[in-house]
């Protein structure tokens, strides 16, 4: 934290502007203004877990140490205002068969669960009142 400071603090010294500043606070990369976003590290999913939606605008991976089911209530973080818009492409990277749960609050295609195996990426956004995949799973099977 400190060092992210410190270079905020430098950027602003140097001149370089609030650009960069900002870039350095959202762990984006400047030399495209914050269009793309470094993705976090990726999150271990759990049976009937939701997935945090920290990846807004980048990739969301995830993992497992077997086959798994998202929580049945909240697939994805309940929708709301902070996450109004919100898209990521949710990867699986372990072996292991990871499905997103269709239910009132994210929507699969044709209302069916979203299975991802190892490899497979989904687009889902956030539309304000439920999380929609919005694009069709791309395998690398």
């Amino acid at each position: 934290m400190r060092t992210k400071a410190l270079s905020i603090a430098c950027a602003l010294l140097l001149g370089l502007g609030a650009a960069m500043a900002l870039a350095a606070s959202q762990q984006c990369f400047p030399e495209v203004m914050c269009r793309i976003t470094a993705p976090p590290v990726a999150q271990a999913i759990a049976a009937g877990q939701t997935i945090v939606a920290n990846a807004c605008g980048t990739v969301k991976n995830v993992t497992a140490t077997g086959a798994v089911a998202t929580s049945t209530t909240d697939t994805f973080d309940a929708p709301d205002a902070g996450n109004a818009g919100c898209i990521m492409v949710v990867c699986n990277q372990s072996v292991n068969t990871i499905t997103l749960d269709n239910n009132a609050r994210f929507g699969g295609s044709g209302a069916a669960d979203v299975a991802l195996t190892e490899g497979d990426c989904v687009i889902v956004a956030q539309t304000g009142v439920q999380w929609r995949q919005v694009a069709a799973v791309l395998s690398t099977n």
